[in-house]
């Protein structure tokens, strides 16, 4: 978490995740991100980090360049990824989990 914290962007580029556990930890920590606009990324990320393309690396090229020379970006951007991390509690899955069982039956 300490090295994660200390980044100035943090780059997760997949083509597929169950979650992105890294991607979370990163905005737990406050830290403007870029993410893949597959899988559940866009879901966990939601407006608080960079979509790009994963397989475009002219994408993610750009959007690094963009967070490391805009201070503001990448100040206004690890606010909303705090933020938007502290939606997902343990409290939150358990809820969320039981309603959908709930809706099974």
């Amino acid at each position: 978490p300490g090295l994660t914290a200390g980044a100035a962007v943090f780059v997760y580029i997949s083509l597929y995740e169950g979650f992105g556990l890294p991607l979370g930890q990163a905005m737990a920590a406050g830290v403007a991100s870029i993410t893949s606009n597959v899988s559940s990324m866009p879901e966990v990320a939601g407006q608080a980090a960079l979509l790009v393309d994963p397989r475009s690396p002219a994408e993610v090229s750009s959007a690094l360049a963009r967070l490391l020379l805009s201070p503001g970006l990448r100040e206004r951007l690890g606010r909303e990824a705090a933020a938007r991390a502290r939606q997902f509690t343990w409290e939150s899955c358990a809820r969320r989990s039981l309603e959908f069982f709930r809706r099974l039956s």
